[in-house]
């Protein structure tokens, strides 16, 4: 171990964390089950309801109807009734990926145009648009950026276009820009105008429309040059937020669980940019931020280096010989809640020379003020035949998912190295072998996995809505194991007005 002397007698040695077990997690119980959004696969700790809402979802909507996963009513009542900490493993079927969105630099000449077919009014027998106004949402364009207007061949302008850079360099709210623009004369009852913004970064994602009409349209033509990439932490298409930006600057499929970016500040002097991460249902005008990263840099060998201040890990479930683990992927750990940083495209290391100045050949890697969507992400809680949920809990379908969907997760857990718990619950999976053989199987490996731990206890569903009291004691005596705690969740009683059962 390295060992440095700081006065006669006295020295320090350094301990070489390498070698340093690392501990177990621990919580006071474990739920396995479906969720609505989260990391899959990935046992993770949440210590109140709240928390668990934010990371794993409540409620969601299938064939018109809104459901909430059983996992999440358990999470509820365990909070509710003094639970502290909770280990939530995340079940689900098929392939999720998460949301991702490159972040713009400021590197790109180009030009970006969009198009409107436009009616003339004609007062006085001529075709005529008057005071023709652009709206401007979207992301903030540089101050060099100007306005160019083209009419149609065979059409009369009367003025001219004027730059537009004064009223789009500020902020990711744009005032509207009224042109010089006055009058466009034609002898075709519809015309296009093109108006073409030309500047020194690339426009892609801004969208403009004019008073004469409802129409919007994006720009399209700009290019930008990715200056680094971030992906959710969370996994499936509930991340998507890339759609149509409202002329509010709200998204067409913002929601309170996914998110959008945004570059609030830069200064390329300094080589270091703003980021925020706001909430994808949220409006230009009134932005909900979830976190800031201020002073942030692409220089690796900065102390405020983009990958270190946020994080670049990710965690992905492995095996060895049949044996899962979780394996850390990634050089930084993950400080963000809801994101990590997935790749540095353009890095700046030693972003100033030796007296000190920004080296000209990086300034144009920093992000310039944007903002942005997530998307590409892949994996949908909704199954394509019909989840069966509560009481219609089937054999072959438990929620959207199937009884083996589970068996990955309960491996994992096995491994009382890695975690450790008191006790640990399926809801959704039902231990009766006649009418839920599948569930059984699945539900049989776990009642051997917490025996031969030998530390915690398994509490699971007996049998589905329905069944008797026959049904329910011969299934408890079938499992007679020191290491089960049982319950009927479906109890039925006699409605002393009509006899019936309720």
């Amino acid at each position: 171990m390295p060992e440095t002397i700081i006065s006669p007698g006295v020295a320090i040695n350094e301990n070489n964390q390498s070698f340093i077990t690392q501990q177990p997690i621990q919580a006071d119980a474990a739920i396995v089950g479906p969720t609505v959004k989260g990391k899959v696969g990935i046992p993770t700790i949440v210590t109140t309801y709240g928390e668990y809402s934010n990371i794993y979802g409540t409620t969601f909507t299938s064939g018109s109807q809104n459901y909430t996963y059983l996992t999440s009513i358990s999470a509820y009542n365990y909070f509710e009734n003094g639970g502290t900490s909770l280990l939530v493993t995340r079940v689900a079927s098929g392939s999720f990926t998460p949301a991702t969105s490159s972040i713009p630099s400021s590197t790109a000449l180009t030009s970006a145009s969009a198009t409107f077919d436009v009616t003339p009014f004609h007062p006085s027998g001529s075709f005529i648009i008057n005071g023709i106004t652009l709206h401007i949402t979207g992301s903030p364009l540089p101050a060099n950026t100007s306005t160019t207007i083209y009419v149609p061949s065979g059409s009369t302008a009367v003025g001219t276009a004027a730059s537009a850079s004064a009223a789009f360099n500020v902020s990711s709210s744009h005032a509207d820009y009224s042109s010089s623009l006055q009058f466009i004369s034609s002898s075709r009852v519809s015309s296009d105008i093109t108006f073409t913004y030309i500047g020194s970064n690339g426009l892609v994602g801004n969208s403009i429309s004019y008073t004469s009409g409802s129409t919007t349209a994006n720009l399209t033509g700009g290019t930008n040059t990715e200056a680094f990439k971030l992906a959710t932490l969370s996994e499936g298409i509930i991340m998507n937020s890339d759609s149509t930006e409202y002329s509010d600057g709200t998204l067409e499929s913002g929601s309170i669980d996914n998110f959008r970016f945004q570059i609030s500040q830069y200064d390329t002097k300094t080589g270091t940019f703003t980021l925020l991460i706001r909430q994808g249902n949220d409006s230009a005008y009134q932005p909900s931020v979830l976190e800031s990263w201020s002073n942030l840099s692409l220089d690796p060998t900065s102390a405020n280096y983009v990958e270190k201040v946020i994080g670049n890990q990710y965690e992905q479930v492995a095996s060895d010989a049949g044996e899962y683990y979780i394996d850390t992927v990634g050089n930084y750990p993950t400080k963000s809640k809801y994101i990590r940083v997935q790749s540095v495209t353009l890095p700046t290391p030693e972003y100033f020379d030796n007296s000190g100045v920004a080296k000209t050949q990086y300034t144009g890697s920093i992000p310039y003020l944007s903002s942005g969507s997530f998307g590409d992400a892949e994996g949908s809680i909704i199954s394509s035949t019909e989840g069966k949920y509560y009481s219609e809990i089937t054999n072959t379908n438990t929620q959207g998912l199937i009884a083996s969907d589970y068996t990955e997760s309960i491996s994992l857990l096995a491994n009382k190295d890695a975690f450790q718990f008191n006790f640990i619950t399926t809801p959704g999976l039902i231990a009766d072998g006649t009418n839920y053989p599948s569930h059984y199987s699945v539900i049989t490996s776990l009642v051997s996995t917490v025996q031969s731990r030998g530390d915690s206890m398994y509490v699971l569903d007996l049998v589905g809505k329905g069944a008797n009291i026959l049904t329910v004691t011969g299934n408890s005596v079938a499992i007679d194991n020191s290491y089960v705690s049982t319950y009927w969740p479906w109890l039925q009683t006699l409605d002393p007005n009509t006899g019936q059962q309720v």
